[in-house]
């Protein structure tokens, strides 16, 4: 049975529909880019058969997002969107199509099979599926079922390997979670990890059990008890009878009712004939009645007690201390009232005389500015002097009839200097600019010359090339061929090894570095054997080698030179530019004076003024110092104004200004000390009134508290005057009423004992029946928890030997695949040391061993845990290349000896990731060997390998089928294949 054909509609992302004919195709290659669909279409092919996407099991996107429609199509296709995958199944005999459909709506999805043109539904289509896929079908139903739940572990396990099963397997560092992961590979991990989660359930519905038992069990404990404690009370009061009878009973109620006052019991006087429930009850009352007034004469006597002290307060002693307080508060309020005037008088005074401080500072800061300006005043007449009688300034006036004519002279020559220099630089970059232009023109001709010269060597490179490239063509195809013949003599003679010797050149290899220098040594010697054709090949490479090295001197040459030119160019810019520049600085430019004339000039006019550049400067600087001596005498006379000013405004107080600061700090010092002692004066002032008028408060509020309380009793005593108290009178009347009453109550309990006594006698039978239910009860529960208990410990004991027993079955199960993947393994990955391979479980954890001899007999489950950690674990060593070939190897040998179905087919999602090419070569021929009993389906990103498994796989060209994702969006894949559907053949 092989797949024929794939249809596949809005499924992930595919965005629309696509049909693929595999139907005479061995081989199927998937190419593309990552991302851009080739797991998907392995996806389509395991959804469809088994209904789940295996690699999504347990994940977020499983549990929560909509990860089977297509996004694009998802978001835009309203109220109901769909998506399917179909799948044609051809035997000899029948074609099997099946299509399974998804449709989700605004609130709900539900998923359809329509297999062999019948409709069913989920558990129905997965039912008859497994009838087509499964060799042995079943009957009943229990063998239907478990078929059904372990279809998609089938199918993953041995027909297609995603990428992320190679994934898990590589990132599987340590041995428990490689274990956890053979077991999910090789489908066993109900018998392990879900038999573990089993086991755990199971103790925790146990113990549920067992907590619903014990909560029960303890309360039928305190039942018990509670049964028990009543059956000895009423025992006990059996005994307390003793052999009174009903009529003593009686005549001592009768008794003590006369002795109870009117006023304590609510119900009329009637003589008792008979003890019964109903006289009990009638009794109990009574003495609620009499516990009730019992407990009112209690609180009278409880608020006589408490109340004695607020009635120390006589209404005389009350209006004579208030009257005292009130006269005490307005002395001082009156006090309180002076001090505060004079606080306000001396901060008044207080403040006149800080401001006379703070005039006095800045009169005295005025006084020192008006002498420093006197001072400058002084310094700048003797600076003015000083350069009047200077020699030089002297002589400059005298030759110039006065200064200011002098300055002007000197002015005009400045000008004119300036001028001349300006002319000298335009004529000097003139003649700058006529050299660079020469420049130019010699690297424009020598730019020209290089030119043609390159188009020459172009044209003889081209002829060279054109020979090498047919010389190469016949030297590559010979190469070729040596080296594909020296891979396959290695593997092999590996397969088959019996030696320690390479069947290329005969050298020992106990390790892979002798083996690299033995076939580099053979190399070597092929070279030295080259043909006439390869020396033609060696000969015209160094011609073509020479011509290339000319080409590319001559391209830095012009290089070279066109960036003199442009820098040349450039120089030659900047300094025309300058030129204009200076020109346009110059009132008028006419270049009519040689350079030698303004050459003397500026010599003849640089004498003069550096002859005069003394007196120049110090005659400027005396224009300003004649300003600053202007300057500083208003602000002197603005200074004394000021002055006179302040002195007017103080008036009698301008002794204050012109006396010592210490006058007035004393004063101020003065004034605060005053003002400090008036204000504590004034806080204690307010104390005293805040005390005067709390004691008021306190005395009126003891006023009424006394009023309230005589309220309070005289509602519990209405004869109480409050004027006349007599506590100690009220007092003994209600203690003698109490204690009274208190004697009768206590004869009333005993008298209602006696009654119970007597009319529980019926009692005691009923209360012991109750105590023994109870206790039998007691110990039916107490054994169930026991059961329990015996049930949890041995679920913990088989939890504990669960780890062997699992390890013990994945053993069991490797050993048949164990020759199988370590013959694999050594044609996949021949050039390792550690040739063999030896998968070993051991309580719960997966050990990779490796031994260089096939041979190599160690008893490894004789080995402790340490050594196969350490010593023999390839684990320590193992690269993700290796692990990533061990990966292939087990699922391909267990896709090869799988027996469940009829199914011949084989896909693997990119299993190139981490191989090198040996490995790659290898696998290919492995694959090679396959495709006469299985349909390959393989995937890679890379395009070489896809076009080298194509080429190497020994098929004809139209049992190769071919998809290439181009590229991917939103809404479409861009497809090249070659297994196209023909219209005719759609349905």
């Amino acid at each position: 049975m092989k797949i024929s054909r794939l249809i596949i509609n809005n499924f992930r992302v595919f965005s629309g529909r696509y049909l693929f004919d595999f139907s005479d195709k061995q081989l199927i290659l998937i190419g593309g880019q990552n991302g851009h669909g080739k797991s998907s279409l392995f996806d389509a092919i395991q959804w469809c058969l088994t209904g789940e996407i295996r690699r999504y099991r347990g994940t977020k996107e499983y549990q929560t997002f909509n990860y089977i429609i297509n996004e694009n199509v998802l978001a835009s296709g309203g109220t109901r969107v769909d998506a399917s995958v179909e799948v044609w199944l051809q035997t000899d005999t029948y074609m099997h199509r099946i299509k399974r459909t998804l449709q989700k709506g605004t609130a709900s999805q539900i998923t359809k099979l329509m297999i062999d043109g019948q409709s069913y539904g989920v558990r129905e289509g997965a039912t008859k599926i497994c009838e087509i896929l499964f060799l042995d079908n079943e009957d009943d139903e229990p063998a239907k079922l478990e078929q059904i739940k372990n279809l998609p572990s089938y199918f993953s396990t041995t027909q297609l390997l995603s990428q992320d099963q190679l994934h898990e397997f590589i990132l599987a560092s340590n041995p428990k979670d490689r274990f956890n992961l053979m077991e999910k590979v090789l489908g066993l991990d109900e018998y392990g990890t879900e038999f573990g989660k089993y086991l755990l359930e199971s103790l925790q519905v146990i113990k549920q059990e067992s907590s619903q038992i014990y909560v029960p069990l303890q309360k039928l404990k305190e039942s018990w008890v509670e049964a028990s404690t009543k059956l000895k009370e009423k025992e006990a009061l059996l005994t307390k009878l003793g052999g009174i009878t009903e009529e003593d009973i009686l005549s001592q109620l009768i008794s003590l009712r006369s002795q109870i006052r009117s006023n304590y019991i609510t119900k009329a006087h009637v003589n008792p004939i008979k003890i019964n429930d109903e006289l009990l009850v009638e009794y109990r009352d009574i003495r609620k009645d009499i516990n009730k007034h019992e407990d009112l004469l209690q609180s009278i006597l409880l608020i006589l007690q408490e109340s004695r002290p607020y009635f120390d307060l006589t209404e005389e002693k009350y209006l004579s201390e208030q009257q005292r307080l009130s006269s005490d508060l307005k002395t001082v309020q009156l006090r309180k009232s002076r001090r505060e005037t004079g606080i306000l008088r001396a901060e008044r005074r207080k403040s006149e005389m800080e401001l006379l401080l703070q005039k006095r500072t800045a009169y005295a800061q005025k006084q020192g500015e008006k002498e420093e300006l006197n001072n400058k005043l002084t310094i700048v007449e003797h600076q003015v002097l000083g350069i009047l009688n200077n020699a030089q300034v002297i002589k400059a006036r005298e030759e110039h009839e006065s200064i200011s004519h002098f300055l002007k002279v000197y002015r005009e020559t400045q000008d004119d200097f300036s001028e001349i220099i300006t002319k000298i630089e335009i004529c000097k970059a003139t003649s700058l600019s006529k050299l660079l232009s020469k420049q130019m023109s010699d690297l424009t001709d020598s730019l020209q010359i290089l030119e043609s010269r390159r188009e020459l060597v172009t044209g003889d490179r081209d002829k060279v090339i054109i020979d090498l490239a047919s010389v190469s063509g016949q030297v590559l195809s010979s190469k070729d061929n040596t080296i594909n013949q020296m891979i396959h003599d290695i593997q092999t003679f590996l397969l088959g090894q019996v030696e320690d010797s390479c069947p290329v050149c005969g050298a020992e290899f106990q390790n892979s570095q002798i083996l690299h220098e033995a076939v580099h040594l053979t190399l070597e010697e092929a070279k030295r054997q080259l043909s006439t054709l390869e020396q033609k090949e060696i000969k015209l490479t160094g011609i073509k080698n020479a011509i290339d090295r000319e080409i590319e001197q001559i391209d830095t040459d012009i290089v070279k030179n066109n960036a003199q030119l442009q820098e040349i160019k450039s120089l030659y810019d900047e300094n025309q530019l300058e030129i204009e520049k200076q020109k346009l600085s110059l009132e008028s430019w006419e270049f009519d004076t040689p350079l030698e004339e303004l050459n003397e000039l500026n010599e003849k006019m640089n004498l003069f003024l550096e002859e005069y550049l003394i007196a120049y400067r110090l005659l400027l600087s005396l224009d300003e110092l004649q300003s600053e001596l202007v300057r500083l005498k208003n602000e002197r006379d603005i200074i004394i104004k000021w002055m006179t000013d302040s002195e007017n405004i103080i008036g009698t107080r301008v002794n204050y200004l012109l006396g010592p600061e210490e006058r007035l700090i004393y004063k101020i010092q003065k004034y605060n000390q005053y003002i400090l002692l008036a204000n504590t004066q004034v806080e204690q002032n307010i104390q005293e009134i805040k005390e005067i008028q709390g004691h008021l408060v306190a005395l009126k509020h003891s006023w009424v508290e006394q009023e309230e309380k005589a309220k309070e009793i005289k509602i519990l005593i209405p004869e109480f005057d409050r004027f006349k108290p007599d506590f100690n009178h009220w007092v003994k009347t209600f203690y003698d009423q109490k204690s009274d009453l208190t004697r009768i109550n206590t004869a009333f309990g005993q008298i209602l004992e006696k009654m119970e006594a007597y009319l529980s006698k019926g009692e005691v039978a009923d209360v012991k029946l109750e105590e023994q239910r109870l206790s039998d009860l007691i110990e039916v529960r107490s054994r169930e928890l026991e059961h329990f208990a015996t049930l949890e410990s041995e679920i913990n004991l088989l939890r504990e030997r669960h780890e062997k027993i699992r390890s013990d079955l994945m053993t069991d199960y490797l050993i048949d695949h164990s020759e199988a993947i370590d013959q694999m393994f050594l044609q996949i990955s021949p050039h390792a040391i550690f040739k063999h391979v030896h998968l070993v479980p051991r309580e719960g954890n997966l050990y990779i061993l490796m031994s260089e001899q096939n041979g190599e007999s160690l008893e490894w489950t004789t080995l402790s845990e340490d050594q196969l950690a350490t010593k023999f674990n390839a684990s320590l060593t193992f690269s993700s290349a290796q692990a990533n070939v061990l990966a292939v190897c087990i699922f391909l040998s267990l896709a090869l000896s799988q027996r469940w179905t009829e199914l011949e087919l084989i896909g693997i999602d990119d299993p190139f990731q981490n191989m090198d090419d040996i490995n790659v070569f290898s696998f290919i021929d492995v694959i090679s060997q396959i495709l006469t009993r299985k349909q390959v389906m393989i995937s890679s990103h890379n395009e070489d390998l896809i076009n080298l498994i194509k080429n190497k796989s020994g098929l004809d060209t139209e049992k190769v089928g071919f998809i290439h994702f181009k590229s991917y969006s939103k809404n479409q894949v861009d497809i090249d294949t070659n297994c196209n559907v023909l219209n005719s053949n759609l349905n």
